[in-house]
């Protein structure tokens, strides 16, 4: 579910009811999961459950706060935000209703603060925004937050909250189910595409009303330019028109990604198709597709990428591919390098001409490198065989069920094998469909 924007009257009086539970680690606010913590010690990383607040001292004050797990980005589509999320802090025992609270000013963050007093306590909210564009160094932003007309003992805490901005790879914005759809829209903004995404979480998304897709092809209006980071997480239940990323610019990375049970079949009438890139000019690597992909109308298509001017490499593909020309199991047109790349489909079907196994046609100045294919695709009398022809070497389904079938690229880190399985990731291989077995 997205995370929509709200007001900070809207926002106060949820948390009044947040206070009112016990179990406050639990909540949620739509902002995230929220962790109980006493003030009396520091807040460090917010975990999932509830922590025992310290008993008060002799004044008889109790100071507890709470706080979104949720990390703070740039993106922000519409009504749909990840540029603010809250901090709450509560003040009970006596006097409670003097506490004030202040934040001390922090570089890209702006604070707005407001209170409330009911059943002898007195809370605070926090409503903290990102300006979307300051780096904050390890990706937490320090609060420093300080109250008056309470115990000294009692006066000045800390916590943290996860930051990033995105610009660079080693600040990337995390995508979850949370907000994989915003996520789909961000990256098709001019600040979006530039910026850089680590998937971390499986995702299967809803299936759309029929000849809709259920999540928007990154690229599609502007080439992605940054770089998209799977994490060795699957995402699942993919229906689109052009794939994940319709198209790439030359500084794209898309890797690490197991994209399963994609199924394009109402492409528009030109473009390029694959279940991952649709035209790719960066580098697609470590990356399977599962599924079943049909391209109905005119355009390249590819169990992975549609056309391809960069490099596709240590990929392989399932998926059933079909189309009018420039037709492969992994890349339908190769006009780059395809190299340790395996199609494993059942069936690859071209109405007209330029079909491989592996690559549907191949430029003069492209590349293609220790190839492979499933002897027994269907759908063509496969000629060009070889490790470095459209073709690729030919493996048996026997020759499947054994790490020997694989080349090394796809058992090696960051890839999971398992005899008698495909290569996945993250100590998980996928299972051998029907067709290989």
């Amino acid at each position: 579910m997205l995370k929509q924007k709200r007001t900070p009257e809207e926002i106060r009086q949820s948390s009044a009811q947040v206070f009112s539970s016990k179990n406050v680690a639990l909540k949620r606010l739509g902002l995230g999961a929220l962790c109980l913590w006493s003030l009396a010690v520091a807040v460090g990383a917010c975990s999932a459950k509830e922590e025992e607040v310290l008993p008060p001292e002799a004044s008889g004050v109790v100071v507890e706060i709470s706080h979104s797990t949720a990390t703070l980005t740039p993106m922000e589509v519409g009504p749909y935000s990840e540029r603010s999320t809250l901090v709450m802090l509560r003040v009970s025992g006596p006097e409670a209703q003097k506490a004030e609270l202040e934040v001390a000013p922090l570089e890209g963050l702006t604070f707005e603060i407001g209170s409330s007093f009911s059943g002898g306590a007195k809370t605070f909210v926090v409503i903290v925004h990102y300006d979307g564009i300051t780096a904050v160094p390890g990706g937490l932003a320090t609060l420093e937050l300080k109250l008056a007309n309470v115990p000294e003992s009692h006066s000045e805490h800390t916590t943290h909250l996860a930051v990033t901005n995105g610009r660079s790879r080693f600040r990337p914005i995390p995508v979850n189910r949370a907000n994989i759809l915003l996520f789909a829209g961000w990256a098709n903004t001019a600040d979006g595409r530039w910026m850089h995404y680590r998937l971390t979480e499986d995702i299967v998304l809803e299936p759309p009303a029929p000849g809709q897709s259920n999540l928007g092809s990154v690229g599609a209006r502007t080439a992605f330019a940054g770089s998209f980071d799977g994490n060795g997480f699957t995402l699942s239940g993919l229906t689109g028109a052009q794939g994940l990323f319709a198209q790439t610019t030359q500084e794209a990375l898309i890797e690490n990604l197991g994209l399963e049970d994609v199924a394009i079949h109402h492409a528009p009438a030109w473009g390029a198709f694959g279940g991952l890139v649709g035209s790719n000019f960066g580098t697609v690597q470590n990356c399977y597709v599962t599924g079943n992909m049909v391209a109905v109308q005119s355009g390249a298509v590819g169990g992975v990428v549609g056309t391809n001017f960069g490099t596709v490499q240590n990929c392989y593909a399932t998926v059933s591919v079909a189309g009018n020309n420039h037709v492969g199991g992994v890349v339908g047109s190769n006009q780059g390098t395809v190299q340790n790349a395996m199609a494993l489909n059942a069936k690859v079907i071209a109405a007209n001409a330029a079909i491989g196994r592996v690559v549907g046609s191949n430029g003069v100045n492209a590349t293609l490198f220790d190839n492979a294919a499933f002897t027994d695709i269907s759908g063509h009398a496969w000629t060009n065989i070889g490790p470095d022809n459209l073709d690729g070497t030919s493996k048996a389904a026997e020759a499947l069920q054994e790490a020997e079938g694989f080349p090394e690229a796809l058992r090696s880190s960051p890839w999971t094998y398992e005899s008698g399985k495909l290569p996945g990731f993250r100590g998980r291989a996928v299972e051998m469909p029907p067709h290989l077995r």
